[in-house]
């Protein structure tokens, strides 16, 4: 499994574990499908502060449509909270 939710991740938005105020955008590497072993995955921060890469098993789960709207727009001083579980 090369990445945590064991789905194909190319083009779409996530939340990583340790950065639920900002949003990842993958666009490529091995860590983006399901089927490969490695799990480096190339992308981008959504409010485009820097490329980079994150680990596969790093990615928490896919962002919402709110998410990925707040962090483009720049709007990281509130970040949303995870809900808890009753």
């Amino acid at each position: 499994m090369a990445n945590a939710l064991n789905i194909d991740l190319k083009g779409k938005h996530v939340v990583l574990v340790g950065f639920i105020e900002r949003t990842f955008f993958c666009e490529d590497g091995f860590g983006c499908y399901p089927f490969t072993r490695g799990q480096r995955i190339f992308g981008h921060w959504a409010d485009g502060s820097k490329d980079g890469g994150v680990r596969g098993s790093d990615v928490l789960r896919l962002a919402t449509d709110e998410e990925i709207q707040r962090f483009e727009a720049g709007i990281i001083d509130k970040p949303l909270i995870e809900k808890e579980i009753i």
